[in-house]
């Protein structure tokens, strides 16, 4: 479309990967401004125009360079892989700097893959005008753009621009070395220390996801205060829970919205299949002003973003107002909806029955679980803001990371596994049996490295591969052996193994064990698998071809696959039991002749061609993602919260006190009634200690490099302190949690503990951790609703803490004084070096890696030295030699505190 006025003579910035989209040939490197410019002004935009061209500039001949710098087109040195990188974070910059109106130009063909998730959020909260040019028309485009064109029919035949334009500059992204002169580039590019820095530093080739903590629920600003609230609810996905009262859905809506400060007018409209809807439901819906829309299941979405179209039809455009969605498909509505939200001023809510596996391109200003919002507000409780429990305050400062082995389960069998069922999922393809190696011998193998761990129950084996390619002779000694074989096509193995094994857990109840033969297992099983293991344990074999580099999975028993066959001879006879199936077409036979004639059959081949199989594995606990009510087991256990304050801080002017009762009040809406013990963690110099330890936190002082360590190794002494399988409960809140997820997963998995988690926004991506409860953490704060002005009274400053402070960093260090502990803190020169010390050596670490990489580099690269200089280093000609490459003191320190890397960097 034509440019309005505002955006004519506005600002057009544009970024240009020069491998998708090159010169091509016959075109003049001065062209591509002019080319640009004509394009811009064709359509209306005859703002001033900058363009920078991305790629790796080793490979770009002189003539090019000089013709683009000429035309006031800068260039960027990137390595090939990078060059969406920063693309990509330059143009974030840019729109810092730049508000609307302004128009930004990619030319890439990247965008579709790499840009669009983290670009469409941008694009919705701020919206800019948006060009594309690509060699290859992207299949579909989620991002609303404006004008694109084919990069080759976009390049005209307008004569380069006559002149040499000033500003142009060239830039490398590797060293951050920038120049207005072709020579110096070109010099700096042929450089040894520029090589060197690429191979020390390179650079992450995934996009920075800069939306990514946006997931909050943000207050109302003054514009959209009272805009108009238009809700579409699916009652498929969300329906009223039994025994709800359907007149309070419209009251529990409006309360929510309302504790965020959106007090507009509210519609509301119910999909769903009404004829099976009880006549007291439609009529209290219908009551309290609901619409009801009757649809069935296969057409509600189609129906509801229809109404959609037409709601925003009848609204002005750039109208404030909000578009609240509740369901848990958001996903088949997302490509139509996200056009409306970048295209118009509205906000946009969302409600689910669980919370989704990951972020969605719509930009939510506000979500909920529709279980929270249909339980309403909390009421206000009596608490005793001045109970102290006993609380500990000590300082935590020094600790390495602990991690746990991949291996706590690796034991013998106890007496309720000894003789459980064991099922074997075996992928014969990448687990493939050895030359000279009988079929016949893969179930003697197993059994007998079970029974030598002292596992000697039943055995149910399956082989999955391509059986057209299996030879008879292997068919024939696995089912005479009762190892069922299974057809699949291989790249389908997996998703058939995972949903036989997902079945099986479903028809087995612990005790019971599972292995699986695979090499997929760290890559396509984990995520899944792992979330099913906090849930219910089994005990968990595993055997392999190639080992796994890192395992998050609790395995109690893992063998190399060679070395886990035997010499032991075949079983004797034929046991009966065994099947062959065929995955592709559901068929099963007890015979291997009917197996090969269906194999070989064109109805088999058919419905392979006609049913492909998806080769993703299914999610199973995907939508497990809810805040389940406390069960009796749980309802009265121990609840260890660990309080992650730099990430999760008390909001300005709220009072501490109300933390605890908070967070109680919080865990107690789910039926949680156990003891609440709290420990926050952070440095602790300007925290307001007193009003939390007079309510029971305790407080561990600790700087931000050592966080993760200590809170994990304070979780581990808490786990030894209590009964391995007794009910409990652990609670993070904290913005972090992937830091400490691998260990964390290994403790949820092999104890009967629940799992919590509070944080300041929504994670993009689920985690492997498997939560009962989710919060945002100003939710739970929200819930009490007391702020500090509202606590005159009980806000004196009288609080008086019993506790005990502790720094743990100062050895015999204690008191009973909160002025003494601080006192320490701030102004102890001992506790001081302990924190400086600490520091120093993050620091120190970071550059030692660093100062490794360039001696590794430098050790292939430079030429040997003689034997004069080898021996230099160990005299004084040695450090003259450093200090006269203007190292600086600190870096010529660390060498000779490292001698052996000092040894690599001067000797080679």
């Amino acid at each position: 479309m034509k440019a309005t006025a505002e955006y004519a003579t506005a600002n057009v910035a544009v970024w240009w990967d020069m491998k998708d989209c090159p010169i091509p040939e016959g075109y003049e490197a001065g062209q591509v401004r002019s080319s640009l410019e004509a394009a811009f002004k064709e359509q209306g935009y005859s703002g001033p125009v900058s363009i920078t061209a991305y790629g790796d500039q080793t490979q770009t001949p002189d003539h090019i360079l000089k013709g683009l710098l000429t035309t006031g087109v800068s260039v960027a040195h990137t390595k090939s892989e990078s060059t969406s990188y920063f693309m990509y974070e330059d143009l974030v910059k840019w729109r810092r700097l730049n508000p609307p109106p302004a128009t930004m130009m990619i030319i890439s063909d990247q965008v579709g893959d790499k840009f669009t998730w983290d670009l469409i959020r941008l694009q919705q909260r701020t919206l800019y005008k948006l060009f594309l040019a690509y060699s290859v028309k992207p299949e579909y485009m989620v991002l609303f753009i404006s004008e694109q064109w084919c990069w080759k029919k976009l390049l005209s035949s307008s004569p380069p621009a006559a002149g040499v334009q000033a500003g142009a500059k060239c830039y490398c992204k590797s060293c951050n070395y920038d120049s207005e002169y072709l020579n110096n580039f070109k010099k700096h590019l042929s450089s040894y220390s520029h090589s060197r820095e690429e191979y020390v530093n390179p650079t992450d080739h995934k996009l920075v996801r800069y939306t990514e903590d946006w997931g909050r629920n943000y207050k109302a600003t003054p514009e959209f205060a009272t805009a108009k609230i238009q809700v579409w609810w699916d009652l498929f996905d969300c329906p009223i829970p039994q025994g709800y009262d359907a007149r309070q859905v419209r009251p529990s809506i409006e309360a929510a919205v309302k504790e965020l400060g959106y007090y507009g007018p509210v519609s509301i409209t119910s999909y769903g299949d009404h004829k099976h809807t009880p006549l007291q439901a439609l009529q209290a819906l219908s009551s309290t002003g609901v619409d009801i829309a009757h649809t069935v299941s296969d057409v509600t979405y189609s129906r509801m973003f229809s109404d959609m179209l037409e709601w925003h039809r009848n609204n002005p455009p750039q109208t404030a107002a909000i578009i609240m969605l509740i369901s848990d498909n958001v996903e088949i509505l997302d490509c139509g909806l996200v056009s409306l939200l970048q295209e118009n001023n509205y906000n946009f809510f969302l409600a689910y029955s669980f919370r989704s596996y990951k972020m969605s391109y719509l930009l939510t200003s506000a979500e909920w679980l529709w279980e929270s919002i249909l339980s309403g507000p909390l009421t206000s409780t009596s608490v005793n803001y001045f109970s102290c429990s006993c609380n500990y305050f000590f300082c935590a400062c020094s600790s390495s990371l602990f991690c746990l082995s991949p291996s706590l389960l690796a034991m013998k069998a106890t007496a309720e596994y000894a003789t459980a069922n064991i099922a074997v999922w075996w992928d014969m393809k990448d687990c493939p049996i050895p030359e000279g190696y009988e079929a016949g011998q893969v179930r003697s193998s197993l059994e007998a490295a079970f029974k030598e761990q002292g596992y000697s129950g039943p055995v149910s084996i399956t082989a999955y591969g391509d059986q057209t390619q299996t030879p008879d002779h292997i068919l024939k000694g696995l089912l005479s052996t009762v190892v069922s074989v299974a057809h699949t096509k291989s790249e389908s193995t997996s998703y058939f193994m995972y949903e036989d094994l997902v079945k099986w857990r479903r028809l087995n109840p612990p005790p019971a064990t599972m292995m699986i033969i695979s090499d997929q297992v760290g890559d396509k099983f984990t995520w899944d698998l792992v979330r099913l293991q906090q849930r219910t344990l089994y005990k968990l074999f595993l055997a392999y071809s190639v080992k796994p580099e890192y395992m998050v999975l609790s395995i109690s028993e893992q063998w190399c696959w060679k070395k886990l066959l035997s010499s032991s001879p075949p079983a004797a006879g034929v046991q009966a039991g065994a099947k062959c199936y065929c995955k592709s077409c559901n068929y099963n036979s007890g015979y291997l002749k009917k197996f090969r004639k269906h194999l070989s059959s064109y109805s088999h081949s058919r419905e392979e061609y006609v049913n492909p199989t998806d080769h993703k594995l299914v999610r199973y606990t995907e939508d497990w993602g809810r805040n389940y009510k406390a069960t009796p087991e749980f309802a009265t256990a121990k609840i260890q919260v660990c309080w992650d304050m730099l990430t999760c801080p008390i909001p300005q002017g709220y009072d501490a006190r109300q933390v605890r009762p908070s967070i109680e009040a919080a865990v107690k809406e789910l039926g949680y009634y156990g003891p609440v013990s709290i420990t926050a963690y952070r440095d602790h110099k300007h925290t307001p200690r007193q009003a939390l330890s007079s309510t029971g936190v305790d407080i561990a002082h600790t700087v931000s490099d050592v966080t993760y360590s200590r809170m994990f190794s304070d979780m581990l002494e808490w786990h030894r302190n209590n009964p391995p399988q007794t009910a409990a409960i652990i609670m993070l809140i904290s913005d972090n949690v992937e830091i400490m997820a691998c260990d964390l997963v290994k403790l949820l998995q092999e104890n009967n503990y629940n799992f919590f988690l509070a944080y300041s926004f929504r994670p993009y991506k689920m985690s492997y951790l498997l939560t009962y409860a989710e919060w945002l953490w100003e939710s739970i704060l929200a819930g009490e609703k007391r702020l500090l002005q509202n606590c005159s009274s009980s806000g004196s400053g009288n609080d008086q803490s019993t506790s005990m402070f502790y720094c743990r960093l100062c050895v015999g260090f204690n008191t009973k004084s909160i002025d003494k502990f601080r006192a320490h803190l701030s102004s102890d020169e001992e506790h001081a070096q302990e924190e400086n010390e600490i520091r120093e050596q993050m620091v120190l670490s970071g550059e030692n890696k660093r100062l490794c990489q360039l001696a590794e580099y430098d050790r292939h690269r430079l030429p040997r030295q003689s034997n004069h200089m080898k021996k230099a280093i160990r005299t004084d000609f040695g450090l003259f030699l450093l200090m006269d490459v203007n190292l600086k003191p600190r870096v010529v320190n660390l060498l000779l505190s490292y001698q052996q890397h000092l040894l690599l960097f001067v000797m080679f």
